[in-house]
Order: structure tokens, then sequence, then C-alpha cells
């Protein structure tokens, strides 16, 4: 019995020194536990966040309206006419589009932030799509009013020659705009000529009469400087105007001019006009001119892209589409558009 007493006794010390054991590299396995969790915060609060974007914020597809009549910022977009008709996820349009032939993309600095964006929501893990969807109220003034597709949700950003001063203007009205990616200033196309005439002081900017698009950046300008001018309720209009001399000049922005000057009006619904230049028109200032612009040597306007303020995402949009402007790739090809522009002030 004596025996059996000692061998319990034997046991249920070494029982007790394993449970000691135990929980002695429990404790420290616990500590270890939180320290290496404690550690890892560490690490996480310096790590840059990859965005400011939340992916749950933005829709699925962001549709990307493009100005396709100012050239190089906006061009033509490209659709397969062959599938454009069929649903999104249908197997044939599927196949045609990823095998075949690419669709939905868009040329000019437009096309390039389209990509670029692209890359930049997927950097940030986000699968989002977008998609190129052309804009030709462009000459269509007051019956196609500007950021008509915005304010109706048929797009989520515009992109072409739109600035950032026309959001004080009444159509304006709730459009928020990114930070800028080009500066301009307004010029006029107009006869060789009256040219020549201007730029000899044979006759003065107060004497001649200028067409210019109601409700637009440019009838603010001309006014705000005292610069005579005739409103039409839309580009087309004015344009008439200048081909039948109720108008001397028509007054827009640099790159519009200089579009009309050498590639003239080819937009659907539009009627088409040849390059001004083949009937002896030109643009004013120009090398000859001692000035850059028709009122002074500093850009007045600057273009940014536009999105509809106030909406669920508005504030997310416009943070991703700043942070896709800052990449180089597009900070060069804004050099290609001062470069196109230098063109039109050495004409």
């Amino acid at each position: 019995m004596t025996t059996i007493m000692l061998i319990l006794i034997h046991i249920r010390g070494g029982v007790s020194l394993v449970m000691s054991s135990v929980l002695a590299v429990a404790k420290h396995f616990r500590l270890g536990i939180i320290l290496a969790l404690a550690y890892l915060a560490c690490i996480l609060s310096y790590v840059p966040a990859v965005s400011q974007t939340s992916p749950t914020q933005l829709p699925n597809t962001l549709k990307l309206g493009v100005r396709t009549s100012v050239y190089p910022i906006g061009n033509k977009i490209n659709v397969n006419f062959f599938t454009q008709f069929l649903p999104e996820n249908n197997l044939v349009r599927l196949f045609y589009e990823n095998k075949i032939h690419k669709p939905n993309s868009a040329e000019g600095f437009c096309g390039t932030f389209g990509k670029e964006l692209q890359k930049e929501l997927a950097s940030n893990g986000q699968q989002i799509k977008v998609k190129y969807i052309p804009i030709v109220n462009q000459h269509k003034g007051v019956v196609a009013p500007r950021y008509h597709g915005l304010k109706t949700g048929k797009i989520d950003i515009e992109c072409g020659p739109n600035s950032i001063l026309s959001g004080k203007l009444p159509t304006g009205e709730g459009i928020e705009f990114s930070q800028p990616f080009y500066k301009t200033g307004v010029k006029l196309l107009l006869k060789e000529e009256l040219a020549d005439k201007l730029n000899s002081k044979l006759i003065e900017l107060k004497e001649i009469k200028i067409g210019v698009v109601k409700e637009s950046t440019t009838l603010e300008l001309l006014s705000k400087n005292n610069i005579k001018f005739v409103d039409y309720d839309s580009s087309r209009e004015a344009l008439n105007a200048l081909e039948t001399n109720e108008v001397h000049a028509f007054a827009s922005d640099a790159l519009i001019v200089w579009n009309l000057l050498k590639r003239g009006v080819d937009q659907p619904g539009q009627p088409k006009r040849e390059p001004y230049e083949n009937l002896e028109y030109t643009i004013y200032p120009n090398s000859s001119s001692t000035s850059r612009y028709l009122t002074g040597n500093k850009p007045t306007e600057e273009y940014a892209m536009a999105v509809m303020g106030g909406t669920s995402f508005s504030k997310d949009l416009l943070n991703v589409i700043n942070n896709t402007l800052d990449k180089s790739k597009l900070s060069s090809y804004q050099q290609s558009l001062e470069n196109y522009e230098t063109r039109a002030d050495n004409f």
C-alpha cells in the first residue's frame, strides 16, 4: 500500500510539473502572438495607401464622354458595328471583341487618358471598365446645351475643351472639374486680308464685328475686355454669318479655331464644311501679331475633366481622375497639345 501511495505521489508531481511547463509555454506563446500583431500593425501604419478611392463607390462601368470635334484633344471613337447591338455578355460579341477586333477606344488625348484611367483603376484593385461615348453637341449651341450628358447620367466624365470657367455659366451649374490639363486663349477666324490689316494697324479690333456663341466663356471674355461682338445660338449660326459677311470674324479657343482652319467641320448631324484655309481664311493673332491671344500673351482658359457634382461617387471619381492626370504619359501628351497650338501661333 505504501509503495502504491509513493508511486501516485510521484505521478502527481510529474503531472503538476508538466502542467506548469505547458502553462508557461502558453503564456509566452500568447505574449508572442500579441507582440507579433503589434509589430504588424506598426508596419501597416507606415504603408502608403494605394488609393484614396473606395472600390465600392464607383460604378462597374465608367462612361467617358469624348468631345470629338477638337483634334488632338478628342477624336473619333472606334466601335464595332458588327456587335454593338448585341448584349454585352453575348458569347458571339465576347469572342469577336476579344479575339478579332477590340472595340471601344478613342483617339487623341482623351483616348490616352481613358487607357491610363483604366490602368489606374486596375492598380487600385478595381475591376472597372471604361466605356467611350462620343459627344457631338459641338456647334449646336443652346439646342444641345453643354454638359447635358453629365446632367442626364448618360456619361460620368466629359473629356474635351471644357473650360473651368464654364462652371460659372448657367449651363455649368452643378458641374465639378478636375485639375487643369491644358491652358489656352482666344483667337479669331477671319479673312487673310483682314488679318493683314489688323497686323499693319490699318484697322483696329474695335472696328470689326465678331461672331461668338451665346453662354460661352469666349463671350464672357470679349465682354470683359470691351470687344464688340454679335452673339449666336450656336457656332453653326456664327460660321454661317461669317461666310455671308454678316460678321468679320468668329471667336473661340485657339485649338477650336485652328481645327476649323485646318480640318473644317465633319461631325454627325452638322453641315460639312471644308477647311477654312481653302477659302482664304486665317487666324488672328498669328506670327505677325504682337500678342499670342486676342487679349494678350497669357492663357485665359484652363481645360479640365468635368463630372456631375453631388453624386455618391463624384469625390472619389475626381480623386482617381487627378491621379491619372499626374501620370508621366499624359504629361508628355499635354506637351503635344502645346506643340500643336504652337503651329497655330506660327501660322
